[in-house]
């Protein structure tokens, strides 16, 4: 397996998880009113202060977490690519 099919499979599948946690946590900000849905759309980070201030709702928890994981494969990909560039 080279290791370009790697960064490939990394950068595509922290993509994949990112879009998909921030649509899923779009849709529940919209659940719980229009103005949570706007500023979750058009103001950085007010994300996590949905997440966080919703946090004892199990299925708000999940999108999050999923981000997260996400953005955990954006930070491996970056560490390969930071000991293979040397």
């Amino acid at each position: 397996m080279s290791i370009y099919s790697i960064v490939l499979f990394l950068g595509g599948l922290g993509l994949i998880l990112i879009l998909v946690g921030y649509i899923w946590g779009l849709s529940q900000a919209l659940e719980q009113g229009p103005i949570w849905g706007l500023v979750y759309f058009f103001v950085p980070f007010a994300s996590w202060v949905f997440h966080i201030k919703n946090w004892s709702k199990k299925n708000i928890r999940k999108p999050f977490l999923i981000q997260l994981a996400g953005l955990l494969m954006y930070f491996l990909l970056g560490i390969i690519l930071a000991v293979l560039s040397r």
